[in-house]
């Protein structure tokens, strides 16, 4: 017995932290440094020295790439913040300070002696949509403050909200209308750009401004790093058919960013996607140094599109009908049910809008209309003027009282009673745990998931084909820009985007209302459905865009590969274009979960140790059967049912915006700000 006995260890032993390595070295970093070589002091100083010429140099480099004899001019916008403020009067101001400055034939371009060539684009600042195409050119901004500035309007805060929201590329302020005094006037104006995140540095002399954007660092947006560009400078019809409507276009400019591929596809925001026949060189138009009398401008072809190579303009994917599980009514029953309706005749009361109509059961009886149809004759020659606002009025209170009733009782809805609940509810389920609870991302998914693409892994997909290396071309009106599409970016899918509604916006937004998105060089029309941005695998859908809240809005839409800023505008008819809301992209996943929860209420009148009988939640026998498998939950006296049904978003993605957008602004906003302030410069 005692040569078998052994110690145990008892509970008070103590126990030394297995990965404490004390005072002294550990063994890890003893192994590390045994590899290393020990460096005499001449040799760290050679090194220190190689590694200082190698920062020189990529600041050289990069320096290079702007607005020298080899690279495109400097791209640089001007933005006046203030009703008040000409923002042409600060070109004249420049070239008033450069004597040797060059004004070419683009009215775009200034090449001064400084070793630097310009683009100067001057915006509208009325024009939302102009002022954020020309910021996503722009390499350098300047902004124009007003000295008597407190705080911003309404519309210029939408506006520098917008451009943050895109991206602000390196920026400098300038400061006009008064002399500023260094303790008040200063420190005041200092404050105002700093709530936006801005540097609060003001620059006051031109020549000085001039130099500072010449040698500046730039910082490049992440569209500007991953997609080619170009600002159009002409452009002109090569080849024409008028049978098949389609024609050749040629458009001059200098090649921004990244190496251009002839096999890649150009995107020009609002008309489209296009593909390319080849890439001609040209001489410089623009040359840092003028040519003399004898040179001529030639042309040489420089890449031409290789069939085999080149990016295709499909963007659906085939559909495939024989993989459909639902049976499809055919085209001819499909033109039958629309030519049964268009005989149907429904007798409306009088007053009655086209919105309000939509919502009258075609039943086909006439018990509930008491006016004849004389009554409802006469009813038409009202005029259609009054009754748009009355019916636009109406539904705008409607919607706000919605919206509060959502949030007040949310995702709580009302038992039909001339429908069975089971019925109404067929789509519904019950989940033991939304955290938990499985769902399977492929089951009973609609049509239009044929037709997108999907990705086994899109961030692989992603970082793969932005560190791909390219060989190609190196690199007072609005100008057209043309953005090259890396590969995919030109297909269908469902893009995620994580939004925040702007602080100044009061309208209700509510799921599936048709909005113009801007996402990085792309603007179309489409109706999101918006839910929440949690953890985990299933998130709820929202049947509203909440106010102080970042939630996700998907849509169907082309891939775009991040990171990329999100622009969110509301387009009204007779009504400025209004800012919404702002964000960047999430993913492109149409995997992702939207969770429609409806929740069944009812009152406890009764309860008893193992029972109680719950009123006002069904109203028959056989739906109180139907959902006896549902568990029920309790808070203040009130117990409810939660049922849940994954919800898609609608196809309504709409590229063509510029024959839809008219006045981006509203004139009579315009003129109430220009009342009683002279402009200045």
């Amino acid at each position: 017995m005692e040569e078998n006995f052994s110690h145990r260890c008892g509970p008070w032993k103590q126990q030394n932290k297995k990965h404490n390595s004390g005072r002294h070295r550990s063994k890890s970093s003893t192994e590390q440094k045994m590899d290393r070589l020990a460096m005499n002091r001449l040799a760290r100083k050679n090194r220190e020295l190689q590694l200082r010429a190698q920062k020189v140099e990529k600041v050289k480099r990069n320096k290079n790439q702007y607005g020298s004899a080899r690279s495109p001019p400097i791209a640089v916008v001007i933005l006046s913040l203030s009703p008040k403020i000409d923002s042409n009067s600060v070109i004249g101001n420049i070239l008033a300070c450069r004597p040797d400055a060059t004004v070419t034939s683009c009215d775009r371009n200034i090449s001064p002696n400084l070793k630097r060539r310009f683009c100067f684009l001057i915006p509208d600042h009325w024009n939302m949509i102009e002022v954020l195409d020309a910021f996503k050119v722009a390499d350098v901004a300047v902004l124009l403050w007003d000295c008597d500035t407190v705080t911003l309007h309404n519309h210029f805060s939408s506006l520098l909200s917008a451009v943050c929201a895109q991206g602000m590329p390196y920026h400098f302020n300038i400061s006009l209308n008064a002399k500023m005094s260094f303790n008040h006037d200063k420190k005041r104006l200092a404050s105002v750009v700093e709530r936006w995140g801005l540097r609060p540095k003001f620059c006051r002399n031109y020549d000085l401004l001039l130099k500072l954007i010449a040698n500046c660092a730039k910082q490049p947006l992440s569209l500007q790093q991953h997609h080619s560009r170009i600002i159009v400078e002409s452009c002109s019809i090569v080849e024409q058919n008028d049978e098949l409507s389609v024609c050749t276009l040629k458009i001059n400019g200098y090649v921004r960013g990244p190496p251009l591929d002839v096999n890649h596809l150009l995107h020009i925001p609002g008309w489209g996607d296009f593909q390319m026949d080849k890439i001609d060189v040209i001489t410089d138009p623009h040359p840092l140094h003028k040519y003399g009398k004898s040179h001529v401008i030639e042309t040489c072809t420089f890449a031409v599109a290789d069939p085999a190579k080149q990016e295709n303009l499909e963007s659906q994917a085939t559909v495939d009908e024989m993989s459909v599980d639902q049976t499809w009514p055919t085209e001819e029953e499909i033109a039958q049910s629309q030519k049964d309706t268009e005989h149907l005749i429904r007798r409306l009361p009088e007053g009655t809008s086209a919105y309000q109509a939509c919502w009258i059961l075609d039943n086909g009886s006439d018990d509930d209309v008491s006016e004849p149809e004389e009554e409802v004759e006469m009813s038409e020659d009202v005029d259609t003027e009054c009754s748009d606002e009355n019916d636009d009025q109406v539904e705008r209170c409607r919607r706000e009282k919605e919206e509060r009733e959502n949030e007040k009782f949310p995702d709580e809805v009302d038992t039909p009673l001339d429908v069975s609940a089971a019925e109404r509810f067929q789509k519904y389920r019950g989940l033991a745990s939304f955290r938990t609870s499985h769902w399977d991302v492929n089951e009973e998914l609609p049509p239009e998931y044929g037709r997108i693409f999907q990705f086994e892994n899109f961030k692989a997909t992603c970082k793969r084909i932005v560190n791909e290396e390219k060989t190609g071309a190196p690199s007072n009106k609005q100008p057209l820009v043309a953005y090259e599409l890396l590969p995919h970016e030109q297909k269908m899918s469902v893009v995620n985007v994580t939004i925040r509604k702007n602080h100044l916006f009061n309208g209700t937004v509510k799921s599936k209302d048709r909005l113009l998105f801007q996402i990085g060089y792309r603007r179309f029309f489409a109706a999101p459905i918006f839910s929440q941005h949690t953890i985990g695998n299933k998130h709820k859908f929202q049947r509203f865009l909440p106010a102080d809240e970042v939630t996700v809005a998907s849509m169907y839409a082309p891939i775009i590969f991040g990171p990329a800023g999100v622009v969110v505008f509301k387009v009204e008819k007779n009504a400025p274009i209004r800012l919404v809301a702002t964000g960047n992209v999430l993913s492109v996943d149409p995997t992702r979960l939207n969770i429609k929860r409806a929740v069944l209420s009812g009152v406890p009148s009764k309860i008893n140790r193992t029972h109680a009988v719950i009123r006002h939640m069904f109203f028959n026998r056989d739906d109180v059967l139907w959902f006896k498998p549902v568990e029920l939950r309790s808070s203040s006296d009130v117990v409810f049912m939660d049922l849940y049904k994954r919800v898609f978003p609608k196809w309504t993605y709409e590229p063509d915006v510029t024959m839809h957008l008219g006045k981006f602004r509203g004139d009579k906003e315009h003129d109430e700000l220009l009342e009683g302030y002279p402009l200045f410069d």
